[in-house]
């Protein structure tokens, strides 16, 4: 009878225990299912963002009209239509601008960054006569042999403390010459108390950009003020967004892998205690 006893109560806090784990493991249950609940509501919100943004990217939404029709393969009726092979993409294609610059080489590029990069200027030519024929719009094309110009140089003494704005983008080799055409005299700096400062001292015959894409002209106009909402049609802002969230989704697609597959386990461990409790209690 003792033997008995001592079987029964170590059976009986066998079950206890499993109780407890069992108790424990619904609980981290309820918790993975709530974090993947979560995990699926952010993937599909950044999803849709990403989906939408792609079609507007896609579709060249934020250009002129003109630059949309040859980007997106328009035709001319009755004439051959342009080979998309023509163009080698957008100035904005072939830059990546830090978030902290973006306003500030908007500000200076404006639509340049709208510029269709072409081979030659024959290629321009057709492009332009296309846009014509059509009524389409306007167009502005940079042949990759761009011809450069005398800098205005930023060698002085009081501009050390202005930055080239060229030296905090990344640009692709190939259109190098290009950007440097068009960033090559902005120089960077911090307000415009500072650069009107910069200004007075001449010598310098470029243009300064605060970071708020306030800017001094050369011959001494300013240029500022709010986006008013801007934000929303920024070529560079929505396509850094764009690079952004395809990590994200790929990253919450990863985690809401790794949450379903823990969810098996405590699942699978759970049914398994279970049978072990229900065998507890049969030798009981």
């Amino acid at each position: 009878l003792a033997d008995e006893e001592e079987a029964v109560a170590e059976l009986g806090g066998r079950r206890e225990e499993i109780s407890e784990e069992l108790e424990r493991a619904r609980e981290e249950l309820t918790e993975c299912d709530e974090r993947i609940a979560e995990f699926r509501e952010e993937s599909s919100r950044k999803a849709s963002r990403l989906a939408s943004l792609k079609e507007f990217e896609e579709g060249y939404a934020w250009c002129d009209d003109g630059v949309k029709s040859l980007m997106t393969g328009g035709k001319v009726a009755g004439s051959q239509e342009l080979s998309r092979d023509l163009f080698l993409g957008l100035v904005a294609d072939h830059i990546r601008v830090p978030r902290e610059y973006e306003t500030a080489v908007e500000a200076v590029l404006g639509e340049k960054l709208q510029y269709v990069v072409v081979k030659s200027q024959s290629d321009g030519v057709r492009a332009i006569d296309y846009l014509k024929r059509a009524s389409l719009g306007r167009g502005s094309f940079v042949p990759l042999e761009v011809r450069p110009h005398t800098s205005a140089g930023s060698a002085f003494e009081h501009l050390r403390e202005a930055v080239p704005l060229i030296e905090q983008i990344t640009v692709q080799d190939d259109y190098r010459a290009i950007v440097n055409e068009l960033l090559g005299d902005v120089l960077l700096i911090p307000s415009l108390v500072n650069g009107i400062s910069l200004w007075q001292q001449n010598g310098f015959c470029g243009t300064f950009v605060t970071p708020e894409g306030d800017i001094i002209s050369p011959n001494g106009i300013l240029t500022g003020g709010s986006n008013n909402g801007a934000g929303e049609k920024s070529l560079l802002r929505n396509r850094r967004e764009i690079t952004e969230l395809t990590a994200e989704v790929a990253d919450l697609a990863n985690e809401l892998q790794e949450q379903q597959n823990g969810r098996k386990r405590t699942a699978s461990l759970i049914a398994q205690w279970d049978e072990e409790l229900l065998r507890l209690r049969s030798q009981l």
